[in-house]
């Protein structure tokens, strides 16, 4: 029985052969969606930049993220092309898809915590795992409402999010992580259009965030363990009053820029580390 779904660029994809069997995934966060809900046997081709779970190391890589190699993907026969994007416009996916001999592309476009669930939806949809997906974006919008709870009548405190020490690179406007530090009941002092802008130290002291968050990469070693920013030297540190009073919080990067389950985790870290 065929299956007809339409994606976020509110394109009709249809599948004649009904659930996909034989998926090629061209974004990290879509891989990790699908082991997720229990379709990750039907995934046979994966990016460079998959790194999680660990079952994508025995996959096929089909390219690095946005640099698909069409003839190793064609050569792995799959029914269906899963893409993410935040600004992947509808006729780039029909070239996708005409260049890969008119396979069908299913687009997702991801910028907020709000869109995980609803893809988790409809990637049960596409993979016959309706129940597995149902169940886990319920559990997502459960945190998302706890949060909320133990957020709900307190003051918003002022935050700063470093996503890069050297050079200092901040979350802003547009990133999944100011989605979380609005859920988790915090004011982002970045603003602006740049979802990761380059910050200045002299920005950064001036609005003195009440909360200074580092997303820590698996890659940061002993500078994840240090007791202050390693963006600032010591001496200029000590003048954020989020150092002064014990503020500054460590928060693995996955857990809050990865479009997957784990942003629920990252969500409830957040908010516990703004309002204890």
């Amino acid at each position: 029985m065929s299956l007809r779904l339409n994606d976020d660029l509110n394109r009709t994809v249809l599948l004649p052969g009904g659930p996909a069997r034989r998926i090629v995934s061209l974004a990290p966060d879509v891989t990790e969606n699908l082991f997720a809900i229990g379709a990750g046997a039907a995934v046979v081709g994966v990016t460079t930049a998959d790194t999680y779970p660990p079952q994508v190391n025995t996959l096929t890589r089909v390219g690095a993220f946005g640099q698909p190699d069409y003839e190793r993907i064609r050569a792995l026969r799959p029914d269906l092309i899963l893409a993410a994007s935040a600004t992947m416009p509808p006729a780039q996916a029909d070239l996708l898809g005409k260049r890969l001999g008119g396979l069908p592309v299913y687009v997702q476009i991801v910028k907020q915590y709000a869109d995980v669930p609803r893809h988790l939806l409809q990637l049960g949809q596409l993979t016959g795992q309706v129940a597995a997906a149902k169940r886990i974006a319920v559990q997502m919008q459960s945190e998302a409402a706890q949060a909320a709870r133990r957020t709900a009548g307190r003051p918003r405190v002022s935050v700063f999010v470093e996503v890069n020490a050297s050079p200092l690179y901040a979350a802003g406007p547009g990133s999944f992580i100011d989605d979380l530090i609005r859920r988790a009941g915090g004011r982002n002092i970045v603003t602006g259009s740049n979802p990761f802008p380059l910050y200045s130290k002299e920005a950064l002291l001036a609005a003195d965030p009440e909360h200074y968050v580092i997303a820590v990469g698996s890659d940061m070693g002993a500078d994840a363990m240090t007791s202050v920013p390693a963006s600032l030297p010591p001496s200029l540190a000590q003048r954020l009053r989020a150092v002064r009073s014990g503020n500054v919080h460590r928060i693995p990067a996955d857990l809050l820029e990865r479009a997957t389950p784990r942003l629920a985790q990252g969500l409830t870290l957040l908010t516990r580390a703004l309002h204890p």
